[in-house]
């Protein structure tokens, strides 16, 4: 009996211990609830598009993708052009799931398109002045050949190193489009 108390003395501490901790970090600092968003789109038809739309409210501030296959690669993952706030991605002969990044809190943002370059230049997308390079992504063009086997690959999908305020996309040989993702400045 005298171990069932002490146990259930130590059980009561033990309880009242894990409760002031919880009940203390709860109350001294209340956490803050993330002004980040994901939203996931659909996932697209074989060699479709899937596009990732920003809720009312919220800013683009990245994205990407999930899916492509090693010789079906992902042709765009990049923020839209024609649909301000949304992030679409394109895979040849596989299916894709774009996914969007939005804040609550950030500065509007925009997307801006480099020029289109074949033969395994490279594409800058330049942001405009008041504005700070957030994100960026690509629209390529692979060479394939006659068996759906692409022989191309993304050497470059990153912000540039030799243009401040850049993003740079490069394929090995195929055509290439790089975009940028900017925020304009407070």
């Amino acid at each position: 009996m005298e171990r069932m108390r002490t146990f259930m003395a130590r059980s009561s501490t033990v309880a009242a211990a894990a409760s002031l901790i919880l009940v203390g970090l709860a109350g001294s600092s209340v956490a803050a609830e993330s002004s980040v968003v994901t939203v996931v789109g659909d996932q697209s038809s074989k060699g479709g598009a899937s596009w990732a739309q920003c809720p009312t409210g919220t800013h683009l501030i990245g994205g990407g993708y999930l899916g492509g296959e090693s010789q079906a690669p992902v042709t765009v993952s990049a923020p839209s052009m024609s649909h301000p706030g949304m992030w679409a991605a394109q895979a040849t002969y596989s299916y894709v799931r774009a996914y969007a990044l939005c804040d609550k809190k950030s500065a509007p943002t925009s997307a801006v398109a480099g020029s289109h370059v074949t033969g395994g230049g490279v594409s800058y997308a330049q942001c405009p002045a008041n504005t700070d390079l957030i994100g960026g992504g690509y629209a390529a063009r692979f060479g394939y050949n006659g068996l759906h086997q692409t022989n191309d690959v993304i050497e470059a999908d990153a912000p540039s190193a030799v243009h401040p305020g850049a993003w740079a996309a490069k394929s090995s040989n195929g055509a290439m489009t790089a975009y940028a993702l900017c925020r304009a400045r407070d």
